[in-house]
């Protein structure tokens, strides 16, 4: 028994001296390397915001002519592209029989003047010798109906002859305007009815605009504010034109307000001259009439409105992320502009004011000099460490040098809207073009809930087709999706 507590204590102390130092070796944590984040350092701009639309060309004035009564049309002037002067006879009806009726209705009046003024005799006779008291107080009574009847009948008869005057007026149809035959309906010989549409008339020398609007742009529009025109048809050409009208409704189908503008047109000097219906003698040059005109009706037209100047900061709509109903940004803290330094950045909650085609006014959140992280987002969280590209991005490149104008300096912030005329005309198109090939920057990655482009929010289903300058290309993948 002695033996085996001994073997047994024995074999305990072995195996307690073969039991080894306590190891003093670290495991090394794992860094996540930096990730590649392309930034914008946010500063203090003047932006004059726009509002970019396309409609299309109206006539400033455009008539359907028609005859008033049913016929078989017997005379119809003019071809498509023809000049018509104003209160020029255009068509007219077979006048079945007027002519004799009007001719009738004047000789029916003609013979009741006659008797008219033999009445008048008669009675002015008869009063002088009533008063002389020679005649009967009858005599002198039948002498006045007499004249009276023959009033009557006057009154009547001339009736008559308006009623066919007007039937005669009815079968012809004349001018009311002048201007260029848009189309023509009928031919000779045809028979039309009341209303039967004859020749269209338009006037081109001012080109008349409507489009739609959102219920926040239309509070921002005036009468009379200036518009730049351009079109796909003359490009490098601006027309400048003025707000005419402002809708007090908005429209029960699209849910836009219309705004209607109107401008000069311009001639078109490489066309010969229209020629005249009718065979008339050309007309002198640029008297009243220099067409033909540039802008046809039914041209595509792009619209360009400029909105009072805003003073702020203002940051791309992709480095803008949602969660829980709030905009948060990542800013970089201590930032070095360099691929090899790193820096951390943080969450930080912002507030935003108005939305421009792909950027947001920053209301509050960010101060000038902050360094936002715009591409590459998607891959990170609270204090990542992150290498830095200047993605040198700014509204004023993005929004005023895509249209290809010279950037817009108004003569004060939020108070006067910027005068049009210190435009100049679009760069060549190799500037433009450089523009619209530039790279579009990579989207963020997946967890994160972007908010949606400023321009697809105001503007209306209607008109988001229509817009002059496209979203960045990188909102229009997000939205096409």
């Amino acid at each position: 028994m002695k033996h085996l507590i001994l073997l047994t204590i024995t074999s305990l102390i072995i195996f307690a001296g073969c039991k080894g130092p306590k190891s003093k070796r670290k495991i090394k944590k794992i860094e996540k390397p930096a990730s590649l984040v392309g930034v914008v350092t946010t500063k203090t701009q003047v932006f004059t915001p726009t509002i970019n639309t396309v409609g299309y060309a109206q006539p400033f004035k455009m008539v359907t002519l028609s005859v008033e009564r049913a016929g078989k049309l017997v005379y119809l002037l003019g071809e498509v592209g023809e000049f018509l002067p104003a209160n020029r006879l255009v068509a007219r009806v077979r006048s079945l029989g007027l002519y004799s009726q009007r001719s009738g209705a004047e000789a029916r009046i003609t013979e009741i003047q006659t008797a008219l003024s033999q009445a008048k005799r008669d009675f002015e006779k008869i009063a002088g010798l009533r008063k002389k008291g020679v005649v009967s107080q009858n005599d002198y009574e039948m002498a006045e109906l007499q004249l009276k009847t023959r009033r009557a009948q006057l009154n009547s008869a001339s009736a008559s002859l308006s009623q066919v005057n007007e039937n005669l007026y009815g079968t012809s149809v004349f001018a009311q305007f002048s201007g260029e035959i848009a189309a023509r309906y009928q031919e000779l010989g045809n028979f039309v009815n009341m209303g039967t549409p004859l020749i269209q008339l338009v006037d081109l020398h001012k080109i008349k605009v409507n489009i739609g609007v959102s219920e926040i742009t239309v509070t921002r529009l005036k009468v009379g504010d200036p518009v730049l025109i351009t079109t796909i048809a003359f490009p490098g050409r601006i027309w400048k034109a003025r707000i005419n009208s402002l809708a007090p409704a908005a429209d029960a189908k699209s849910g836009t307000f219309s705004v209607e503008m109107i401008f000069d047109n311009s001639p078109d000097k490489s066309a010969p001259p229209l020629k005249t219906a009718g065979g008339d003698p050309p007309r002198e040059p640029l008297e009243n009439w220099p067409g033909p005109w540039l802008i046809k009706s039914g041209m595509t037209l792009k619209t360009r409105f400029f909105m009072p100047s805003l003073k702020g900061i203002f940051i791309p709509v992709e480095s803008i992320i949602e969660r829980a109903g709030k905009k948060w940004v990542y800013v970089v803290q201590k930032p070095v502009m360099d691929k090899k330094t790193t820096s951390s950045v943080t969450l930080r909650e912002v507030i935003l004011g108005l939305g421009f085609e792909g950027w947001y006014e920053v209301a509050k959140g960010l101060v000038e000099g902050d360094v936002v992280v715009v591409t590459g987002s998607g891959r990170l969280r609270k204090d990542s460490r992150v290498r830095l590209i200047d993605s040198g991005r700014s509204i004023q490149k993005e929004i005023v040098d895509k249209m290809a104008l010279t950037p817009v300096t108004p003569p004060s912030v939020n108070t006067k809207r910027p005068d049009i005329t210190s435009l100049v005309p679009p760069a060549k198109a190799a500037a433009t073009a450089a523009v619209m090939k530039a790279p579009a920057m990579a989207l963020p990655g997946a967890g994160m809930k972007k908010t949606p482009s400023p321009a697809v929010m105001a503007i209306p289903p209607a008109q988001k087709a229509l817009s002059m300058t496209a979203p960045p290309a990188m909102v229009m993948k997000k939205v096409a999706k």
